[in-house]
């Protein structure tokens, strides 16, 4: 049921080294590049973002296929373009991720560039 919406991160602990599973709601998937865009909804003091940005992810679950991924911090415009087209495209599941960014609906841009500087977003790309 959440295969395309669910995927879980494969990353290393920033300070035990231990290796962690980290199930997160993909927001976006760019179909021509192939990459997967998920949002750190406890902003940057979540631990699997703490971790991913001290030692990239090491792989990502597709489902049950493993793939290794590269990954990057989406830059803040780009994160409030894909967070505009979630809203339109969830609005059920949307509303929860605008009352952590506290936004309402249809906010303006720089409410949304406010809210994503809070609530950082990592695309996932496998290689």
């Amino acid at each position: 049921m959440f295969r395309k919406r669910i995927i879980c991160i494969e990353h290393e602990g920033r300070e035990t080294g231990d290796v962690y599973l980290t199930p997160v709601e993909v927001l976006y998937r760019d179909r021509r590049h192939d990459e997967y865009y998920v949002i750190s909804a406890r902003g940057q003091r979540a631990d699997w973002y703490r971790n991913v940005s001290k030692y990239p992810a090491s792989a990502v679950y597709f489902g049950s296929r493993k793939r290794r991924v590269r990954q990057r911090v989406v830059p803040l415009d780009e994160a409030v373009a894909v967070m505009k087209m979630y809203e339109k495209g969830h609005p059920k599941a949307a509303s929860a991720l605008l009352d952590l960014a506290e936004v309402t609906p249809n906010a303006s841009t720089e409410t949304w560039v406010a809210a994503m500087e809070r609530l950082p977003m990592v695309a996932f790309q496998p290689r």
